[in-house]
């Protein structure tokens, strides 16, 4: 039986693999609703691999996961697309279009997601342009946006949809350590005002907050739970 009263994810005896090689198992995984975890570690193609699986995008091997109201060992097309309405993926891999102007494309993003209404569609824009600070950019090209503020404009094309839970896998690839620690404390600042479950994935350390989460070590294979960061990392 799954406990979904307390917990988003479930998985257990989970395998997952990559070209036909075992990346990541076995996994028995409880993440509750509303927490904020930390998935950090050696870059690796394992996160990766994990926050796939949980976005419907990949089989598991072995074992079986839930994640919210869905079996992810048995999504058919219907229901992976209900999946992604309910779970946001953040990926660096996901393109851009570096003509099209912030305010555009976000309100395409609706359009193309049942938001009908043209006045609820800008109001849920606004909502996320000024938590974010991206109000003054709104009408710039995307691909004029300093490396910071795309990284903003990816988090609030994330969150459009109101998902439940939001996977982010190595976010902050791209920035330096100062705007890393700006958009962490940014994105746990949301995540706490909107009840939102976070899967974080790392391989830095990330900023000092009053706001709790989780930490869970993910190196060769396996994820273990960590009280605290090493000092060295």
């Amino acid at each position: 039986m799954w406990n979904k009263k307390d917990y988003a994810i479930e998985l257990r005896g989970l395998l997952l693999e990559q070209n036909q090689q075992l990346i990541l198992g076995p996994l028995d995984w409880q993440i509750p609703l509303g927490s904020f975890n930390i998935l950090y570690g050696p870059l690796s193609n394992a996160k990766s691999v994990l926050l796939a699986f949980l976005h419907g995008q990949l089989p598991a091997t072995k074992g079986e996961g839930r994640i919210l109201d869905f079996d992810l060992s048995h999504l058919d097309d219907l229901q992976r697309s209900a999946v992604r309405r309910r779970v946001a993926l953040l990926s660096l891999k996901q393109p851009l279009l570096p003509q099209q102007k912030m305010q555009e494309q976000l309100d395409l993003l609706l359009l193309a997601t049942d938001w009908s209404s043209k006045s609820q569609r800008q109001h849920r824009i606004d909502q996320l342009l000024h938590f974010f600070q991206l109000d003054a950019l709104r009408f710039n090209p995307l691909g004029q946006l300093p490396p910071f503020q795309r990284l903003l404009y990816r988090l609030v094309r994330a969150l459009l949809n109101h998902p439940q839970v939001l996977l982010l896998d190595e976010p902050t690839a791209e920035l330096n350590e100062i705007d890393a620690q700006g958009f962490f404390k940014l994105l746990q600042a949301y995540a706490s005002s909107q009840d939102c479950t976070v899967i974080y994935s790392t391989h830095r350390r990330p900023a000092k907050t009053k706001l709790a989460f989780e930490l869970y070590y993910c190196e060769a294979g396996k994820i273990e739970k960590r009280l605290e960061l090493p000092p060295n990392y």
